[in-house]
């Protein structure tokens, strides 16, 4: 059941639960029933139950987008709060990537428009400790910002802390559960679980689970076309997926997560401000911008420009394969042989002769050297190996970015 309900954090439970019906209730993980007067933030945690008269839910994560929902409310403009959970701007650490082209897809007035801007700008002048300790005061827990800064608790080390260390910073007992789940959730979210979410949201439950296990990363979504997709299994009614793929490119949603997450999968997200202030947003463009002179420029750490530089190279091949076969789709007559080309791999393409192409049940002949031009041209101006080569070897290089993300027996 897709609904949104909107309530103070700082509320108690009842109010939540009257919302859901008579005789609801919220349990905690060892069968103890949570008293209505406590606090929501503190009662909807990660891993407890939710009972009505009819259903059991479970409550796999703790909201964090208070922290959007706050900083909004600290400009007086709460009335956009639905506005950005609509269009999945809820992760206040990535509102330094927010620019107007962004906004310009809301319904915002225009001198709410340069507040917001004014406001992320000031976000990219931070310390990225000191852009945590603002998300941890504005998730409502103010009173331990000022220990996330004077521990310089950036990004980077946002998700090694432990609940120890929260303990040792002085959080009491009754807050570390709740900010230690958040921080949890943070640490193990991947790019690759973004995929997921994403293509759940929009209705299509069936090729979630395949892309993840395929290991397509969030930031190489719009990349993924007709040949990636049959080559995954799926051979019917894919082209709503297409549409959808296509426009999230240009979603604020793509805009605002995909270089963050590229750079989190490379553990290089301590570079996430530098990359905002310096207008490195628009993930796909910016490839062609990280050459050798501006990584010099921006990076410090030889080691961690050789690590970007192999990572550009990587998602370089990878949209060449995209602009390669997306080409070849407006040349070879899919329409007419779907079902065929459906069953074949992007491996076995370069090997169709004239000969396989009759035995499969292609007997035209303009068709069939058509068909054989643009496999030719799809040979020639595809990167060395990768014309013979199944995608797979690209997603391999993808998922070699970071050795965390979730395997298919994990997810099983």
């Amino acid at each position: 059941n897709n609904a949104v309900y909107e309530f103070d954090a700082e509320a108690p439970l009842k109010t939540f639960l009257s919302a859901l019906g008579d005789g609801a209730y919220v349990k905690t993980k060892d069968n103890l029933i949570v008293h209505p007067s406590t606090k929501i933030i503190h009662s909807l945690v990660s891993g407890r139950y939710i009972f009505t008269s009819t259903k059991k839910y479970i409550i796999l994560k703790t909201c964090s987008f208070k922290a959007v929902d706050q900083w909004l409310k600290d400009m007086n403009l709460h009335k956009y709060s639905k506005s950005f959970y609509v269009h999945n701007i809820d992760d206040f650490l990535l509102l330094p990537f927010l620019r107007q082209n962004d906004l310009d897809e809301f319904d915002i007035a225009a001198c709410d428009k340069r507040k917001i801007l004014e406001a992320a700008t000031l976000l990219q002048g931070l310390e990225d400790h000191a852009l945590v300790g603002q998300w941890v005061g504005y998730l409502g827990f103010q009173e331990y910002s000022s220990y996330f800064v004077e521990n310089k608790i950036g990004i980077e080390l946002l998700p090694r802390l432990k609940e120890a260390d929260l303990i040792k910073m002085g959080v009491k007992e009754e807050d570390k559960p709740v900010l230690f789940e958040i921080i949890k959730q943070y640490a193990e979210f991947s790019s690759v679980e973004a995929t997921y979410l994403w293509l759940d949201q929009k209705g299509f439950h069936d090729y979630a689970f395949q892309f993840v296990r395929y290991n397509i990363p969030f930031y190489a979504l719009p990349l993924v076309n007709f040949f990636i997709v049959n080559e995954m299994g799926f051979t019917k009614h894919n082209q709503l997926l297409l549409t959808a793929l296509i426009e999230l490119k240009n979603s604020p949603d793509y805009n605002l997560k995909a270089m963050a997450y590229w750079l989190r999968d490379l553990e290089v997200e301590k570079y996430t401000i530098l990359f905002a202030k310096n207008l490195l947003v628009n993930f796909i463009e910016s490839l062609t911008i990280l050459t050798d002179v501006t990584l010099a420029r921006l990076i410090p750490s030889h080691e961690d420009r050789d690590k970007i530089k192999r990572a550009v190279q990587d998602m370089k091949e990878f949209q060449l394969y995209y602009s390669t076969t997306a080409s070849l789709l407006h040349e070879i007559v899919l329409e007419k042989y779907a079902s065929i080309f459906a069953g074949t791999s992007s491996m076995d393409l370069p090997m169709l002769t004239e000969e396989k192409l009759h035995e499969v049940g292609i007997t035209d002949e303009n068709d069939c050297q058509q068909i054989l031009a643009c496999i030719k041209k799809m040979k020639e101006d595809l990167p060395n190996g990768i014309g013979n080569n199944n995608i797979l070897n690209l997603q391999h290089s993808l998922m070699n970015m970071n050795g965390d993300y979730r395997s298919s027996a994990e997810m099983e």
